[in-house]
């Protein structure tokens, strides 16, 4: 919905405009449509807004009605009507439809307290002036990013790192074990970041600053590890429910909704559930690759989405496309994230765009929910102290190759986050692989990289799965937590029995797959010459030595491409986010 950024001084100096200005600019493409901004005498808060909900009015900062407390926020409080109706019964007058405004009055009346209330995906800053106080707050999953930076001068924060960055006084000293991370995973675990003076607020928390104790304390309001796993009934029915509430709610918008399809079960089962639900006719947008080869899924995506009534739209990524657009995909990316999938996610949220589309629904979630993931179920087969990625191609790249490569700056380590530990308890040891799972991965891969190309381009992604009620029905269910044994995504499809075709309930797992080797050639032969006399080399992170000899042998080292790749994605984003290069600029050098 929007991008926030803000700073709060310790020092009681008024912040400065112009820095603000450029914090905004930085942040349009995630609100093209207003921006806001509110100034104090120690602190300021601005805002870039996509328009969705009550579209003429909402604009922001909102306030409580004294002016004492004031909002910025991004992203959307789905149950914001049920908050709406509550607060009126409370006395509050509304001076907006907007679901941003009643967070203000959740936090008036009930304190902290009032965001346990509020479901569905946020960032938000709640400004208080009757206590001098700001409140930074993140929703349960993570699905809106807040990047932070603490000092002895204050606290920063914002949306997108490429707004961060523009804060005068932010330490881009580098994190060598972020960056050692990176390597393993392709993209850095939160909190950390690759600049050692930014850290992201993690889901489920609340950062409160008050300027004039110079004090900055982290509380977590949600947290699933709590929440206990003695149901053992059969879930069917809970999860059918939950997963059709979440749905509906996603479905809230002032605005034209669409989907992204790719055939397979999780798209459409959101499909075969707001088919008779959204009141409009739904758009569906899918992408696909030249000669159409197995991993395009343009035909069944198509055969969905006739058979539920919807406007099908498609667009083929082409190979020599994913190569020119790369700069600009690092770019957007905002975080490293070396995810090769993302040249194919994007273009569906391109084509979206161009068919007006500002929110579109997703299936994000349901493989780390309901063990759809191969190499998950292959770990937890393995037994205790097995990691999940011990036997994938980009960890064992990690340790074969890219690590010896290291220069002076990065001590090379193995992962430690990604294991199943030693228990007896066959519940406790699944809960404990789903919370590294969904602590790492999801929210770090594919929740970042989603939320970052959408916006990019000015496309808000929803994504039911990640419902907070529905993610807390499968951590209580000891049958679906012990289900990694069986079939994939098991207990989900028997909820969508008789709502979903059987032939896309027995289809494999496919999903937005690209053809990688082709992609691969393409940028390390165009790119891999940035490498000698790069950010990584300037950098001592990569050995120089190492760097001429993967520059003149790369060709016959096919096993390897995915590593180099990997090294370009950083190289690239240290040229932009350090170096301060464009994506054009380095498309004309790469030439």
């Amino acid at each position: 919905m929007c991008g926030i950024a803000g700073i709060i001084n310790f020092n009681k100096t008024q912040p400065d405009r112009l820095e603000m200005e450029a914090v905004s600019r930085s942040l349009r493409h995630r609100g093209p449509d207003g921006s806001g901004e509110l100034f104090t005498r120690q602190a300021a808060m601005i805002m870039r807004r996509l328009s969705i909900i009550d579209v003429t009015g909402g604009n922001q900062p909102l306030f409580n009605e004294n002016k004492t407390i004031a909002v910025v926020g991004n992203g959307e409080i789905y149950n914001y009507p049920e908050l709406q109706k509550l607060l009126k019964q409370r006395g509050h007058k509304l001076a907006t439809g907007s679901d941003i405004e009643t967070a203000v009055h959740l936090y008036e009346d009930f304190g902290y307290q009032g965001f346990r209330k509020m479901r569905g995906m946020f960032a938000l800053a709640v400004l208080d002036t009757r206590k001098n106080e700001v409140v930074l707050i993140r929703d349960r999953m993570g699905e809106k990013p807040l990047y932070y930076t603490e000092t002895n001068e204050g606290v920063a924060f914002a949306s997108e790192m490429k707004a961060i960055i523009k804060f005068r006084h932010l330490n881009k000293d580098l994190n060598p074990a972020a960056i050692n991370n990176y390597f393993h995973y392709y993209y850095v675990p939160e909190p950390e970041t690759i600049f050692s003076g930014v850290k992201k607020l993690g889901k489920g928390e609340m950062l409160v600053i008050k300027p004039d104790k110079k004090k900055v304390v982290l509380l977590k309001y949600w947290n699933p590890d709590l929440i206990d796993s003695t149901d053992w009934s059969d879930p069917v029915s809970q999860i059918k429910n939950d997963f059709d509430r979440a749905c509906e709610l996603c479905l809230r918008s002032d605005v034209p909704v669409g989907l992204a399809l790719s055939g397979g079960i999780d798209s459409g089962s959101i499909l075969a559930t707001v088919a008779s639900k959204y009141k409009y006719n739904l758009k569906t947008f899918c992408v696909g690759y030249p000669d159409s080869p197995p991993s395009d899924e343009r035909t069944l995506a198509r055969e969905l989405a006739k058979k539920y009534n919807t406007q099908f739209f498609e667009t083929e990524v082409k190979n020599q496309q994913v190569a020119d657009n790369f700069p600009q995909l690092v770019w957007d990316g905002d975080d490293p994230i070396a995810d090769i999938a993302g040249a194919s996610i994007n273009e569906v949220y391109r084509l979206a765009h161009g068919q007006g589309i500002k929110v579109l629904l997703g299936g994000l979630g349901g493989d780390e929910l309901f063990w759809g993931y191969d190499w998950i179920r292959q770990a937890m087969a393995r037994g205790e102290n097995a990691n999940f990625y011990s036997r994938t191609p980009g960890y064992r790249t990690a340790e074969m190759f890219i690590s010896r490569c290291y220069g002076k700056l990065i001590k090379p380590t193995s992962l430690d986050k990604l294991i199943i530990p030693e228990s007896a308890d066959k519940v406790a040891q699944a809960r404990q692989a789903m919370k590294q799972v969904r602590d790492v991965w999801l929210v770090s891969n594919c929740i970042d990289l989603n939320d970052r190309l959408s916006m990019a381009n000015s496309v808000e992604l929803r994504s039911p799965f990640l419902d907070y009620r529905l993610v807390e029905t499968v951590l209580k269910s000891g049958p679906v937590l012990c289900s990694y044994d069986r079939e994939p995504k098991y207990w989900f499809k028997q909820a969508m029995k008789g709502l979903l075709p059987e032939t896309v309930l027995s289809r494999p797992k496919k999903g937005f797959t690209p053809p990688v080797s082709v992609w691969l050639r393409l940028i390390i032969s165009r790119y891999g010459k940035l490498l000698p006399g790069g950010w990584l080399e300037e950098k001592d992170i990569i050995d120089r030595s190492a760097i001429r000899i993967i520059n003149r042998a790369w060709p016959a080292m096919p096993f390897f491409w995915y590593g180099i790749y990997q090294m370009l994605v950083l190289e690239l984003w240290g040229r932009m986010y350090s170096w301060g290069e464009t994506p054009k600029q380095i498309c004309q050098i790469s030439l």
